[in-house]
């Protein structure tokens, strides 16, 4: 048959306080990708732009902000933040492409928000949209490969130490 959902647990509501606090243990992953985010998007305006003008200045001011807030907000909507970093995997890098993906689009829509005489050139979003994966899976994939190198997780660098170096496993 169907299969059924409970209505009250459908209809539940989490008090705010409650939604709060189960954001702390993310609040540092949030922090490292909002900073992630904000350099992803100043460089996606400096690889664009020959000569940065006041008025591009000005627009990455007015915009930072509210990019990389809606940037967090898809990302923890999306899943990005359930997954612990050091155990990252491609199912990962999967998520954080989707992720990526849908925030291009808040990116234009905050383009399209701006007062006249202000605008971020067409290429700025897919910029970002590039450096912003690029950024929060290197990170992730680099906690992942300093601990498996930590020796808590198997060998770490001996296997790829020995293929550098010319020697055969046996030896």
């Amino acid at each position: 048959g169907a299969v059924r959902f409970p209505v009250r647990r459908l209809v539940r509501t989490m008090k705010l306080s409650r939604r709060l606090a189960s954001l702390l243990p993310v609040l540092p992953k949030m922090a490292v990708d909002g900073l992630l985010f904000a350099a992803a998007y100043f460089l996606a305006f400096r690889l664009r732009l020959d000569r940065m003008e006041s008025s591009d200045l000005q627009t990455i001011a007015l915009t930072v902000a509210p990019v990389v807030l809606l940037k967090i907000a898809v990302y923890h909507l999306m899943g990005s933040y359930r997954s612990i970093w050091r155990y990252s995997s491609l199912s990962d890098l999967e998520e954080l492409t989707r992720a990526t993906l849908v925030c291009v689009l808040g990116v234009i829509g905050v383009g399209f928000s701006l007062p006249q005489g202000l605008n971020v050139p067409r290429s700025v979003p897919f910029i970002d949209m590039a450096l912003a994966l690029l950024l929060t899976g290197g990170v992730r994939m680099f906690v992942r490969v300093l601990h498996d190198s930590s020796g808590k997780r198997g060998s770490g660098w001996s296997i790829p130490m020995r293929l550098l170096s010319g020697q055969s496993a046996g030896n």
